[in-house]
């Protein structure tokens, strides 16, 4: 799947224009072959309107408190790839997805447990969503997902990619 990203803002004049328009490669790596991250943009908690930064600002996996990311992201097969965490690839996944390999559990591969509200839109196959109790729940194109902090797994056990949308709310987690 492609993906296209359109960004608007503000010309000198306080005129809306489109500031960019361009197809986004995705950020790919060994941990999970076929694994393909579409990264969009991104928010820091003091964010502010007329955007005058970068136009591709991701630069951590998961947000700060009070910011957010927005990616699209294609899940291989489940047995077509398995999660390899060679010192290689822990190495390789912490330049290319900054943030990510502490949250993982190589004892159970994929589960993860974030300090964000994600929320979750399939926009092509089918995906599960595991739960740590071992509930799941199958998702299908057009499922839409609230993810609130949970530890969970995204598992695709199907023959074909599956393909989500999500945008991340970095929050505080309550102890």
């Amino acid at each position: 799947m492609n993906i296209r990203q359109i960004v608007t803002g503000h010309d000198e004049q306080g005129n809306s224009i489109f500031l960019s328009e361009s197809d986004v490669s995705p950020v790919q790596g060994s941990l999970l072959l076929g694994f393909k991250s579409f990264e969009l943009w991104s928010t820091k908690k003091d964010s502010v309107v007329p955007h005058k930064g970068e136009l591709n600002n991701v630069n951590n996996y998961f947000p700060e408190t009070g910011g957010s990311i927005c990616r699209v992201i294609t899940f291989p097969p489940q047995e077509e790839s398995s999660f390899n965490f060679s010192p290689e690839a822990i190495a390789e996944t912490k330049e290319l997805f900054p943030g990510l390999i502490e949250h993982l559990d190589p004892t159970s591969p994929g589960m993860h447990t974030t300090n964000s509200i994600d929320y979750g839109i399939v926009l092509r196959g089918e995906i599960y969503l595991e739960l740590d109790n071992g509930e799941e729940r199958l998702l299908t194109p057009g499922s839409c997902v609230v993810q609130n902090g949970t530890r969970h797994a995204w598992v695709n056990k199907s023959k074909q990619p599956a393909t989500m949308a999500f945008i991340l709310l970095g929050v505080n987690r309550e102890e």
